[in-house]
C-alpha cells in the first residue's frame, strides 16, 4: 500500500511511521481504512488515563510520520445471517497517544483510521451492509455505551491514484504504437477509463506512452535507471523522472504481445506485470514478484495433487536449482489451463482464453489493480479438457470424494485469493520509486 499519504497536515506512513504495525501495512487485506474524527476514535477506545506524550506531539509537529491508529472490531455472528439488530463492539485499539496529539495540533479533523475485524474475518468479508452498520454506531471498548454515528467515512482516501497520463510523439505518424492503439491511447475516453480503473489501488501511478520512433525497441525492458531514461527518451526524460521517487511509473513503448489486444486499462495493468517480471530475468535473488509466483505455483501444484491426484511423474525433483513443486510445470500445462479457466472470474477465464499458465497470474494481477482484490471461483468438482475426439473431451479431472463439499472447495480458492492479494501488495510496495519501461 502507499507508504505516505496526506490526510490533513499529519503525515500517515503505514510502513515506517511511528507506531505502524504489519496490520497497517496490509490493511487492504486485514480490514478497512476510513476517515474518522479523533474525538470519535477516543470515544470508542478505552480512555488514555494519562496525559499524552509530549515527545510524540513534538515529533508530529516537526513533520514526523505516524502509522494509522486502528480499532479492532468484534462483529456479531448474527450479521452473517443478515440479522443486523445488534451493534458491533470495539475490542481493542492502537494509537490513542498519536490521535490525541494530532487532535491537539490539527483540531478535530478526520484522519486515516483502520478498522480490523476479529474472529478471522478479513477485508473481503466486510460487505457493504457490514460497513454501513458499523458506521451507524458501535459499542465502546469494554463498555455498554453505544457511540452513535455516523462514525466515519469509508472509501478511497485519495483524490486520484493515477496522477499522470501523458503521451510523447505524434500518434498520427509511424511509431511504436500501431493499429487501433494509435487512436485509443491518446483518446480522452481511454484516459478517463484508466483514471477510473486505477482508483482502487492505494498507490500513486504515473503512466507515459512513447510514440517516439526508436523507443519501441525497449519493449519489455523492465526497470530503468535515471541515466538509462535520459539516454533513451532524451528531452522527454525530465517529465518521466520528475516526481517519480514516491510513485510507480510505467512507460509504454508500444503494445507488443503474443495475443494482440488493444491497450485498454486492463491490458495496461496486465502488461505492467510483464514489465515487473522482465526485471527479474536472470536474477536469482529475492524479488516480490518471484515470491508471489513461487507461492502461486506451489499452491496450485499442491492443489492439483491433493485435490485431483494430478502429479507430474517426470524425472527429477528440481529445475534450475529450485524444486519443481515451486515452479510452473510444463508437463501439467493442460491441467493448469483447465483449472485457471474454471476458477478465474475475469473475462479471459470466463471465455476459456487461458492457454498459457503464466498469463493467468498476470490476469490476477490486473484484477487486483482494477478491483482492489483477487476473486476466484470455488475449485470445480470435475473438469473436462484436452483435444476433442468425436466431439468429446479427451481428458477428465475429478476432485477426490473427500473434497466434494462446496464450502471446502470455496475455502481453498478463498485462501489462495487472499494470499495473492497480500503478495501483489508487496509487489506494488516494492515498485514504488521505480520506472518500468514496457
Amino acid at each position: 500500500m502507499r507508504a505516505t499519504e496526506f490526510i490533513t497536515e499529519v503525515t500517515i506512513d503505514n510502513v515506517k511511521g511511528a507506531g505502524a504495525t504489519p496490520y497497517n501495512q496490509d490493511i487492504d487485506y486485514f480490514g478497512l481504512r476510513v476517515k474518522m474524527k479523533p474525538s470519535i476514535f477516543l470515544k470508542l477506545a478505552l480512555p488514555l488515563g494519562q496525559p499524552h506524550s509530549a515527545e510524540l506531539e513534538k515529533y508530529i509537529a516537526d513533520g514526523g510520520a505516524i502509522g494509522s491508529p486502528f480499532l479492532e472490531i468484534k462483529i456479531p455472528p448474527e450479521w452473517d445471517d443478515g440479522d443486523f439488530s445488534k451493534f458491533a463492539q470495539v475490542a481493542g485499539h492502537e494509537g490513542r497517544n498519536r490521535i490525541t496529539a494530532v487532535k491537539k495540533l490539527e483540531g478535530d479533523e478526520p484522519i486515516e483510521v483502520h478498522l480490523i475485524p476479529r474472529g478471522g474475518l478479513r477485508a473481503r468479508d466486510l460487505t457493504a451492509e457490514f460497513v454501513e452498520k458499523m458506521q451507524e454506531g458501535m459499542y465502546a471498548e469494554k463498555s455498554t455505551h453505544l457511540v452513535s454515528g455516523p462514525l466515519f467515512v469509508s472509501g478511497s482516501l485519495d483524490e486520484m491514484a493515477l496522477s499522470t497520463y501523458k503521451t510523447f510523439g505524434d500518434f498520427t505518424k509511424p511509431g511504436p504504437f500501431q493499429g487501433p492503439d494509435k487512436k485509443l491511447v491518446p483518446h480522452p475516453k481511454n484516459i478517463e477509463k484508466a483514471t477510473k480503473f486505477f482508483e482502487k489501488t492505494p498507490y500513486d501511478f504515473r503512466l507515459f506512452f512513447s510514440h517516439i520512433p526508436g523507443t519501441g525497441k525497449y519493449s519489455e525492458h523492465g526497470p530503468m535507471t535515471p541515466e538509462e531514461i535520459k539516454k533513451v527518451f532524451g528531452p522527454q526524460a525530465d517529465a518521466i523522472l520528475q516526481d517519480s521517487e514516491d510513485q510507480i511509473t510505467v512507460v509504454f513503448v508500444g503494445n507488443k504481445g503474443d495475443r494482440k489486444v488493444m491497450l485498454t486499462p486492463w491490458m495496461m495493468a496486465h502488461r505492467f506485470g510483464h514489465a515487473i517480471q522482465a526485471g527479474n530475468r536472470g536474477n536469482r535473488g529475492w524479488s516480490a514478484w518471484g515470491e508471489a509466483e513461487k507461492h502461486f505455483f506451489t499452491t496450485i501444484n499442491s492443489t492439483l495433487g491433493e485435490y485431483y491426484g494430478k502429479v507430474d511423474r517426470g524425472p527429477g525433483s528440481s529445475y534450475m536449482g529450485r524444486p519443481k513443486s515451486e515452479q510452473m510445470n510444463n508437463n501439467l500445462t493442460p491441467e493448469y489451463n483447465a483449472l485457471f479457466n474454471a476458477i478465474g472470474t475475469q473475462r479471459s477465464s470466463r471465455s476459456g482464453e487461458i492457454r498459457r499458465p503464466y498469463e493467468f497470474l498476470y490476469e490476477l494481477f490486473a484484477q487486483y489493480l482494477g478491483t482492489g482484490k483477487v476473486t476466484l471461483n470455488p475449485l470445480p468438482s470435475n473438469l473436462t479438457y484436452g483435444r476433442k475426439a468425436w466431439g468429446n473431451p479427451s481428458k477428465y479431472m475429478n476432485i477426490k470424494p473427500e473434497f466434494r463439499d462446496e464450502s471446502e472447495r470455496a475455502h481453498a480458492s478463498e485462501m489462495l485469493a487472499g494470499d495473492m492479494q497480500m503478495m501483489f501488495d508487496d509487489v506494488l510496495s516494492n515498485s514504488v520509486g521505480k520506472i518500468f519501461v514496457m
